[in-house]
């Protein structure tokens, strides 16, 4: 949904990009308890990037 002044100005489905995305990200070493805190944060953008 894009917002305009706190209202719902238009709804875009995006079942399909979203699906990839997690398709991706689940593709990947997720990092464990030993990671470094670099590699944590990469993944962490990787998985929570808003580009689709």
């Amino acid at each position: 949904m894009e917002l305009e002044a706190g209202r719902i100005s238009r709804v875009i489905d995006c079942s399909k990009p979203m699906a990839d995305i997690r398709s991706r990200v689940a593709g990947t070493d997720e990092p464990g308890p030993g990671s470094s805190h670099e590699d944590i944060e990469a993944w962490v953008e990787r998985a929570f990037s808003r580009k689709y």
